[in-house]
């Protein structure tokens, strides 16, 4: 047995050095193993938490959207309303009624004077001309109006959404509170209704001038018929004028959603803000104008005006030019295109589902969300 201790006595004396190292070596091992599983542990942690953080944000999204809808919807009846008192075709159309009645009535008395025929009938005509363009005005008119109601109540609840998503996110499974239901993110929605109460009434005359440049070159007295092309053609020259009137850098819609006047207001609501960096109504205002006059917003919301000018465009072509009609009479068109136009505010016959699922309004909407979390959350830390 000793002479084996011995022998193992020396092996371990001959080559201590390459026992050291092994030992080393194995030891060195073991801790570079538990280091790549700490870092894999903390990398699957890593990735779990994103995954995690991603699902409530798409959650919290999905849910904005579902508020935006429902917001839209809910106030149509009131934008139509107030579209109505500033834009109506329906004084001018019982005129013309009545006009029509009397011209015709008078073309069939032997014994009126060729001059009484002739200013009843110049009457008639000059309230088609008038009636044409308040149709083509209302119509436009409840295109932007439609247009900018869906992307304007949008970036409202995304931004506010995206600030209170980042500050729920500090609060480690605290009770979050209820972005549009605290005084600040009512007061901030509410300044939606600066479209109803003072934005239409600015659209609409800055339409009005805007239609007659377009017709001017299609008086009634000499342009009896529209073909599909020439409505088509008029309907996007008109979009085409108020993008070169400020529509297309989105500088126009900042006055039909902004009161002149909005700074004496949000200089009184400063004082509305929320423990931590949640902004005052001030600080809200200011980026929602940022917003709003800028391309990204004006080229969502032309293509949402380009949306519902389609819908008209094909309603009007299934309905007046079928089977071997290719033109059509003014005084058949116009009375169609009015009626189409009172159908844009309603959900079941206008093009509102079709802008609230748009996929440019989606996008956009994406983006200013993210951005509000990713800016919040960045200052929090």
């Amino acid at each position: 047995m000793s002479g084996i201790l011995q022998s193992v006595k020396g092996f371990v004396q001959r080559h201590k050095w390459k026992l050291g190292i092994t030992a080393s070596l194995g030891a060195a091992a073991y801790v570079a193993g538990k280091v790549v599983d700490w870092q894999l542990a903390e990398r699957a942690d890593k990735e779990a938490a994103e995954l995690i953080e991603q699902a409530r944000r798409l959650v919290k999204f999905e849910s904005i959207q579902q508020a935006g809808t429902t917001t839209v919807q809910a106030v149509l009846p009131e934008v139509s309303k107030e579209l109505g008192e500033h834009a109506s075709a329906n004084d001018i159309l019982k005129d013309l009624k009545k006009a029509t009645s009397i011209a015709s009535q008078t073309a069939k008395n032997p014994a009126a004077p060729a001059e009484l025929r002739k200013e009843h009938e110049d009457t008639k005509v000059a309230l088609w001309n008038e009636l044409k363009v308040a149709v083509f005005t209302e119509m436009l008119a409840s295109v932007y109006t439609l247009a900018l109601l869906t992307t304007f109540v949008r970036v409202q609840l995304n931004i506010l959404g995206g600030y209170f998503y980042a500050r729920d996110s500090q609060l480690e499974g605290k009770e979050a509170a209820d972005d549009q239901g605290s005084p600040t993110g009512r007061l901030y929605l509410d300044q939606a209704k600066v479209l109803k109460t003072h934005g239409i009434g600015v659209l609409v005359e800055k339409l009005r001038p805007v239609v007659q440049e377009v017709l001017a070159a299609y008086p009634v007295e000499t342009t009896l018929q529209f073909s599909q092309e020439m409505l088509t053609k008029r309907l996007f020259d008109a979009m085409a004028k108020v993008e070169d009137c400020g529509g297309r850098d989105g500088s126009i819609f900042t006055e039909l959603t902004f009161n002149k006047d909005a700074a004496n207001t949000t200089a009184g609501a400063a004082s509305l803000e929320f423990e931590g960096s949640i902004p005052t109504f001030e600080h809200l205002m200011n980026e929602t104008r940022d917003i709003v006059d800028s391309r990204p917003f004006a080229e969502t919301l032309r293509k949402c005006a380009a949306t519902c000018l389609q819908h008209i465009d094909d309603s009007l072509a299934a309905k007046l030019f079928t089977g071997e009609t290719t033109n059509v009479e003014m005084a058949k068109l116009i009375p169609k295109l009015h009626n189409e136009t009172k159908k844009i505010f309603n959900p079941m016959k206008g093009p509102i589902d079709m802008l609230l699922v748009h996929q440019d309004v989606q996008d956009f909407s994406c983006r200013i969300f993210e951005s509000f979390c990713e800016a919040n959350r960045t200052t929090d830390e």
